[in-house]
């Protein structure tokens, strides 16, 4: 969906974003994506191993239409974004459990993806799950979250980033943003996906999905708060650059490179 957007509103993206010598593009997946199983509006969950498979080449490659969650005669999807920037984008989400996600995992491999994901435990470069490398991650930081508010205190985060480590070998540690998290609280998308979006999303919607009740519900940060998260995302990305002699910023490009 965002892809879609920045096709709508600013197509030029994709460009800076394929020239770029600091950007690498992955991909992940929101609602209504059918491997979610709160929103499979396809009955991939009653389908063989083939017939998901083939429901997800369709899916990844054209455009989903968010009300119906179902594909259209547009291109969109993963074969996409790969045709836009001139590669495959290398780091792809739920690709990395059982059932449908084997299917999901086997089109990403086929459409030239490398690495899966997951979280809450230390992942190795040389684990490999459905045919896809794990992006190591030794360490997620929720760096959007009100814990990390201070831009001045990054050598008070790093340290509680590097708990755990012994000195030796690598030491992944995944500084994540997601975009909305500059402007606006919570999950913006969720009022039109879940009756209960703030209260634990547990009561999903069925389609057709009322893109009015984002509109109307979605919650954005004031200008300060908006300031504030552009300072913190700033001030790590210095950081790192003002601690080459210990820290590496890397990219999915360069994990592709680690992996030969």
């Amino acid at each position: 969906q965002v892809m879609q957007a920045h096709l709508e509103h600013e197509p030029g993206i994709f460009n800076r974003i394929a020239t770029s010598p600091y950007v690498a593009t992955s991909w992940h997946i929101r609602p209504p994506h059918p491997i979610d199983p709160e929103f499979d509006n396809y009955g991939l969950e009653d389908m063989t191993h083939n017939e998901r498979v083939e429901v997800f080449r369709d899916i990844e490659s054209h455009k989903l239409d968010i009300v119906t969650g179902l594909t259209t005669n547009e291109p969109g999807g993963f074969a996409y974004m790969k045709e836009l920037i001139g590669y495959a984008p290398r780091v792809v989400a739920w690709a990395s459990g059982g059932g449908e996600q084997e299917a999901l995992a086997q089109v990403y491999k086929e459409m030239g993806a490398l690495f899966t994901l997951t979280h809450g435990r230390a992942q190795s470069i040389s684990e490999v799950r459905n045919g896809l490398y794990f992006r190591p991650e030794d360490q997620e930081v929720k760096l959007y979250e009100s814990n990390y508010d201070d831009p001045g205190a990054m050598d008070e985060y790093m340290d509680k980033w590097l708990e755990g480590h012994d000195g030796e070998g690598d030491w992944f540690i995944n500084l994540k943003y997601h975009e909305n998290n500059f402007y606006t609280s919570g999950t913006p998308f969720g009022p039109m996906f879940w009756e209960d979006y703030g209260r634990g999303r547990q009561l999903p919607y069925a389609a057709p999905y009322d893109i009015s009740l984002t509109v109307e519900l979605a919650k954005y940060k004031t200008e300060e708060e908006q300031a504030n998260k552009w300072e913190v995302y700033e001030a790590a990305v210095k950081y790192i650059g003002e601690h080459q002699e210990e820290y590496i910023a890397i990219t999915s490009i360069d994990l592709e490179e680690m992996i030969k």
